[in-house]
């Protein structure tokens, strides 16, 4: 069983990480929805009315900084890997794969779920996910707007290690934060820098090109796909339809 990333071929990496069977865990705060790893955390069973009487809202604030604490840690700790089940998906195409102009990698399921702490579904909600007491708040980046259901998006999440915390200066954190493709955090323990994207190698099984691809990347993609052994097909219209259908090559 396979499971598809869409690629623009603007992004210099595509065509590099293709030839080495690569995929990339990503920063939270570099994914295209801005309610990542926002949940909701209830204290209106405070008692209001005594909130009200003396003019502060408590509750919400409580709330608010849970929300920002939380998402903080996860950020840190946390790099994720964004996919899903349908390479055959117009919009998709569309939003991911430069208008048509890219690719659909088809990587192994087991090879994907092999570099995950944890490997499942997206759940779409018309409201923002409520946290158990004491629950695992890693579970809050399994969780999305229903406006984002056409996506079918599966994601494996990777936790960083502490060989991948690199350890550094109260000077260091304020003049050396976004370097070098790194990112900086400061928390109980002191001040970190890691990777803001997490490599890993993944069995590629097939590769669609898109409607609009060129010439020249597709011919190149064709003859890697043949040196490797790598399904390749064509993404072509439905005739009649407003669907998406894939042709294999020889």
């Amino acid at each position: 069983m396979d499971i598809y990333k869409y690629y623009s071929l603007k992004n210099e990496y595509t065509i590099d990480n293709m030839y080495k069977e690569q995929i990339s865990y990503a920063f939270l705060d570099t994914l295209n929805d801005p309610f990542e790893g926002i949940g909701f955390f209830d204290f209106n069973s405070c008692d209001k009315n005594y909130w009200n009487a003396i003019g502060v809202d408590l509750p919400s604030h409580l709330s608010k900084y849970f929300q920002e604490e939380v998402k903080e840690k996860l950020c840190n700790c946390f790099r994720v890997f964004c996919c899903t089940k349908d390479p055959l998906n117009p919009l998709m195409w569309a939003h991911y794969a430069d208008g048509h102009q890219g690719i659909c990698i088809g990587y192994d399921l087991n090879s994907v779920m092999s570099t995950a702490l944890m490997f499942g579904d997206v759940q779409y909600e018309p409201i923002a996910y409520e946290p158990q007491d004491g629950g695992d708040y890693k579970n809050l980046l399994f969780h999305k707007s229903e406006i984002w259901g056409y996506e079918k998006e599966a994601r494996g999440l990777y936790k960083l290690s502490g060989d991948e915390l690199q350890s550094i200066s109260r000077e260091q954190y304020f003049s050396e934060c976004e370097a070098d493709g790194k990112v900086c955090f400061m928390d109980e323990r002191g001040c970190y820098r890691a990777e803001k994207y997490i490599i890993k190698h993944c069995k590629i099984n097939e590769i669609y090109l898109g409607l609009k691809i060129d010439v020249a990347t597709r011919n190149e993609i064709i003859c890697f796909s043949n040196k490797k052994g790598i399904g390749v097909k064509q993404v072509a219209l439905l005739p009649r339809q407003y669907k998406l259908v894939a042709k294999d090559l020889e």
